[in-house]
């Protein structure tokens, strides 16, 4: 039953508004993991969209901290910071991907970045929130008003808006 309402809600959230809604993510502040939030609502912002252009699928954290530019291709085994057999398979899939090219030079292995990584800090979105079963929203927000969750008397989710959450 519980499930059932979850993927209700996150049909309905999907489509009455432009966030992201997530399912069963790990939670937690002292201890990451240690809570399950049922559902997350994020609302995007314009890096969002800019990660999103590159591709829909994930890209291999190290291949987005390596240290390869757009510019000039540097050696895979120089551009990772872990053995030379897991660098060349990062790079094989950021490759398939399309966020690499790889070419060969002398025997070797190079990669550059198709397309900029947007920059900035690795947090993406603007606010978060995730509705609880007991009618209360958990939220956070980086700036401005965040849109929360409250249950009404028929217990059918309804959309306030509120001032900025205390995080």
């Amino acid at each position: 039953m519980e499930v059932a309402f979850e993927l209700a809600l996150s049909a309905h959230l999907e489509a009455a508004t432009d966030w992201i809604v997530a399912r069963q993510l790990g939670a937690g502040v002292e201890t990451p993991g240690a809570r399950v939030m049922d559902l997350v609502g994020v609302v995007p912002t314009e890096r969002v969209t800019d990660r999103a252009a590159i591709t829909d699928r994930t890209i291999p954290p190290l291949a987005v901290e390596a240290d390869v530019g757009v510019g000039e291709a540097v050696p895979v085994t120089e551009a990772f910071d872990c053995s030379p057999e897991h660098a060349a398979s990062v790079a094989e899939r950021a490759a398939e991907l399309g966020f690499f090219h790889r070419s060969r030079r002398g025997g070797r292995t190079y990669v550059r970045q198709t397309t900029r990584y947007p920059s900035g800090s690795t947090d993406s979105s603007g606010s978060r929130t995730s509705p609880t079963s007991a009618g209360r929203a958990i939220s956070s927000s980086n700036s401005g008003s965040t849109p929360r969750w409250g249950c009404s008397t028929r217990c059918g989710w309804r959309r306030r808006a509120t001032s900025p959450a205390r995080t």
